[in-house]
């Protein structure tokens, strides 16, 4: 995984690209600026990237600009596996940006996120 250093600091929200051309491509939202050209983040930030084994963890701000180059062997696949952790303040807010996946049908905008979906796992 390759990382922008300190860009999460812009708390710019960029639409999702998968820059592997042989996979199905994230659908476009209106209103968000396209990821950024690779060679636009390596002219504008410090690069940082860690070896992950099997069995790594890595933990980030998904603010962070980040990638991976593509997976080149038909041997074993690639997973991911996201988490999120909001505080006892956060809010849903159900923008058109809100991946599927998050998206709750039972919840209404500035409803505090302490549900089945959003469980609050540290609570003051």
């Amino acid at each position: 995984m390759n990382f922008a250093l300190k860009s999460h600091n812009e708390r710019k929200i960029y639409q999702a690209s998968n820059l592997a051309k042989s996979s199905i491509a994230y659908e476009p939202i209106a209103g968000l600026d396209p990821f950024p050209e690779n060679k636009m983040v390596f002219n504008n930030y410090k690069i940082i990237s860690w070896d992950l084994e099997p069995g790594d963890i890595l933990a980030f701000n998904s603010f962070i600009l980040h990638n991976a180059p593509g997976n080149n062997t038909e041997k074993c696949q690639r997973r991911a596996y996201s988490v999120r952790y909001p505080g006892e303040d956060v809010v849903y807010d159900p923008r058109p940006s809100t991946m599927l996946v998050l998206q709750n049908s039972k919840l209404t905008a500035g409803q505090v996120l302490d549900s089945k979906m959003f469980p609050i796992v540290w609570p003051n």
